[in-house]
């Protein structure tokens, strides 16, 4: 069905789901804050990527941060508002009177949820401004982020 023809959204959002948006949100927001928080004093030289064990390997000007400060609210932001609009979703199973509420409903918690390992994965890239290991942060974000992923589908797959 397309997507002009799927019905219309009636479920109420979770306060689970609600919750984690928003605390997501705040999150996003407040590593943004510290990050700009501690640009004056940031060397000219920061790091702007990382190896997988979370070494920086390459460097670039401490401008660079603010396009991640503008990249770690404006991704979450934009995947917070797009979780409240399930009908626009490109699902991966055909959209139907009968499964339309399951699908988006499974749709938006997993844009939603997704939002937290990508913030901790910003959070991460922050700490290494400041000489603090990554790591950890990198690896958690970046298997929480194929964790979410996986789920989700199984779950939207189940829905349909």
């Amino acid at each position: 069905m397309p997507r002009s023809q799927r019905p219309a959204r009636t479920y109420t959002t979770d306060a689970l789901t609600r919750t984690v948006r928003i605390a997501a949100l705040v999150a996003a927001v407040a590593v943004a804050g510290w990050v700009l928080l501690l640009y004056p004093a940031m060397p000219q030289t920061v790091p702007t990527h990382f190896d997988v064990t979370g070494t920086p390997d390459a460097w670039g000007d401490k401008s660079s941060v603010l396009a991640l400060v503008a990249v770690s609210v404006l991704l979450p932001a934009a995947m917070g508002w797009l979780s409240t609009k399930p009908r626009w979703f490109n699902l991966p199973v055909p959209v139907t009177d009968e499964n339309a509420q399951r699908l988006y409903r499974e749709g938006e918690r997993m844009l939603v949820w997704l939002m937290v390992p990508m913030v901790m994965l910003f959070a991460g890239i922050a700490l290494s401004l400041v000489g603090m290991p990554v790591a950890p942060l990198l690896w958690i974000g970046g298997a929480g982020m194929l964790v979410v992923i996986v789920v989700g589908i199984v779950r939207l797959l189940r829905a349909a």
